[in-house]
């Protein structure tokens, strides 16, 4: 999916290049659906691989930090908040970059960024559950290779290419969902200004 992903967002970009160019020309009727679906694939990725590569750099320091401090415990806390099976330091960082880039990707509808990654999911339960040991009951073998929150280890990974998209992109829609919510609520006129009847 990633290949395909990323040519599409090549094309979404230049298309976006081209619209910024372009100015105060009005948009003919022909291009405001390529908008939306390039603003889409730019949500896309900002939800999967750029919440993975900010939250990267954030915890960077750290990293350089623990190597050259020989100290053991820091590079634990680097590999629990990038590395582990449920990956919180980039969910984090994918539900604030949804929530602060609601605004200008909402014509491509930031709020279903889920879309994909749970369609992705779907397909490589099929492949995986097809796929398990005879001494293994196929449930247990789905839950340990998709989830294993409780191992303590490092991401396989089969969680990174479909695990990962799929909770950072969660986070990101739930984020642009209370965007949303929260300019519709602020759009609407208080009943508390008006007259009393």
């Amino acid at each position: 999916m990633e290949p395909v992903l990323i040519v599409f967002f090549c094309c979404a970009s230049t298309f976006l290049c081209y619209i910024r160019v372009r100015g105060d020309q009005p948009l003919s009727r022909g291009l405001r659906p390529l908008l939306a679906i390039s603003k889409y694939v730019i949500a896309v990725m900002v939800a999967t691989y750029l919440s993975a590569a900010i939250a990267a750099l954030i915890a960077a320091p750290l990293l350089v930090y623990a190597r050259l401090a020989h100290t053991e415990a820091l590079t634990n806390l680097f590999s629990a908040f990038l590395d582990r099976p449920y990956f919180p330091f980039q969910t984090v960082v994918a539900f604030v970059a949804g929530f602060v880039a609601a605004k200008w990707l909402r014509e491509g509808k930031p709020v279903f960024v889920w879309v994909l990654p749970i369609a992705q999911f779907f397909v490589a339960l099929l492949l995986v559950s097809s796929r398990h040991s005879a001494f293994q009951r196929p449930w247990n073998h789905v839950w340990s290779s998709f989830f294993n929150w409780d191992c303590q280890c490092s991401a396989t990974l089969l969680q990174w290419k479909v695990m990962f998209p799929l909770y950072t992109s969660i986070a990101f829609s739930v984020a642009a969902y209370v965007w949303g919510a929260m300019r519709s609520a602020k759009a609407l006129p208080s009943r508390a200004s008006g007259p009393i009847a």
